[in-house]
């Protein structure tokens, strides 16, 4: 969008219940969202790109393709729930659907928490390693977990299908 006249405004609103936040990227500078975080950005300059993230980052709750946005511009990004930044110097633990985005600086593992058995009947027991110097950025709710919790109260449609016989 672009104004076309003075005292024009814009307002953003994200799609989950939840923060939304504007960075400031300057030249040069790269920042690594999910996908569903971006919601816009400002600047003619700033540049958007996928980034393939691999198996280590499907596994994540990240996705395979992780956006990465390099400015200068400013970065409009929303979360599901609210947003919590961590500088991270050394090494970070946490869960995998509560990662939004994370500086390039870092490097990141997927592990196994707990058992086999957690992992495989529960669909938990994956977290997310961070290592080095830099901004994470999570959020306070997990789609997954919402996801699951409303997945026994959906509405189920049955149809019956009679075939008369010939």
């Amino acid at each position: 969008f672009t104004s076309s006249e003075p005292g024009q405004t814009l307002f953003l609103a994200p799609p989950p219940e939840g923060d939304l936040r504007a960075m400031e990227l300057a030249a040069g500078q790269e920042q690594f969202l999910q996908s569903g975080a971006y919601l816009g950005h400002y600047g003619d300059q700033m540049t958007l790109d996928t980034k393939w993230g691999g198996v280590k980052s499907f596994f994540s709750g990240i996705g395979f393709f992780m956006l990465r946005v390099v400015g200068p511009g400013t970065l409009f990004y929303s979360t599901y729930g609210a947003i919590h930044e961590v500088d991270v110097a050394g090494t970070y633990t946490c869960d995998t659907g509560h990662i939004v985005g994370f500086d390039p600086q870092l490097q990141y593992r997927v592990r196994k928490f707990g058992g086999f058995k957690g992992l495989f009947l529960s669909g938990e027991g994956l977290v997310c390693e961070f290592d080095g110097r830099g901004r994470l950025l999570l959020q306070t709710r997990n789609p997954t977990s919402l996801a699951g919790f409303l997945h026994p109260f959906r509405r189920v449609e049955q149809t019956t299908f009679f075939v008369e016989p010939e």
